[in-house]
């Protein structure tokens, strides 16, 4: 992922939230969440979420994944999501419906025709901030600082005060 120029999760939607698998990898990326020991290469990534049911909305399983990369530090990311209430397999599919949805997937690449990095999103700013904040006062009563705190002052968004 910190190598990535783009950033794109795909999952289908089978109860109305984020599969198990993609879960499992949120999850075990959390230790890179802002408030543990983000990575600042994350503050110019751009993503993609797209998600497709069988008629339920998509919203919750793509505010799952977004709300995990905004703690990563991710400050562009862009939803698309698709109820397929005919069916699941393409061909079986009205015209009128694949149409649409070619239409909105080429609309949303246009996007991204451009690569540039992102520039570090107010709300990614914000919440690099609190965590700044918290993680100086947990320092301040440490006698060893935490694996936490250790990256944070590797990094040097952090010291100890005398």
């Amino acid at each position: 992922m910190l190598e990535a120029d783009l950033i794109v999760f795909t999952a289908p939607v089978y109860a109305l939230r984020a599969p198990a698998q993609v879960k499992s990898l949120l999850d075990h990326l959390c230790c890179r969440w802002m408030v543990h020991r983000p990575e600042e290469m994350m503050n110019t990534k751009r993503a993609v979420i797209l998600t497709n049911s069988v008629g339920a909305s998509n919203n919750a399983a793509q505010k799952d994944i977004s709300t995990s990369l905004t703690w990563l530090g991710v400050p562009y990311i862009r939803r698309l999501g698709f109820g397929l209430m005919e069916g699941v397999i393409w061909d079986e599919i009205s015209e009128k419906r694949r149409t649409g949805i070619k239409k909105k997937t080429e609309k949303l690449a246009r996007k991204f025709i451009k690569m540039k990095k992102a520039r570090k999103s107010f709300t990614v700013w914000l919440f690099f901030q609190f965590s700044k904040i918290m993680h100086n006062a947990v320092l301040q009563k440490e006698a060893v600082p935490s694996a936490d705190n250790q990256h944070w002052i590797d990094k040097g968004w952090i010291r100890k005060r005398k």
